[in-house]
């Protein structure tokens, strides 16, 4: 049995995800592909088809911006000083 000491150290651990920008790229990209699948489901030319699109596209720029980040050390660096 654990004690409630070493418990609450295992959940701060737990909390405090190395990686939050993976998570958050892999929920935007998910939201995509959710995306993706209404866009499937909708006729051509309509209003709800074009705010599809646009989310899409808003939520692909933020997708990007996170995947950029990952791969440019030297720019995370920067922001946080």
């Amino acid at each position: 049995m654990r004690s409630k000491a070493a418990s609450n150290s295992l959940g701060k651990r737990h909390n405090n995800n190395p990686m939050p920008e993976a998570d958050e790229a892999a929920k935007k990209l998910e939201q995509i592909q959710q995306l993706w699948y209404q866009v499937q489901r909708t006729k051509l030319n309509t209003r709800e088809y074009t705010e599809l699109i646009h989310k899409i596209y808003a939520l692909s720029v933020q997708y990007q911006d996170i995947i950029d980040s990952r791969s440019e050390p030297s720019k995370r660096f920067r922001a946080a000083s």
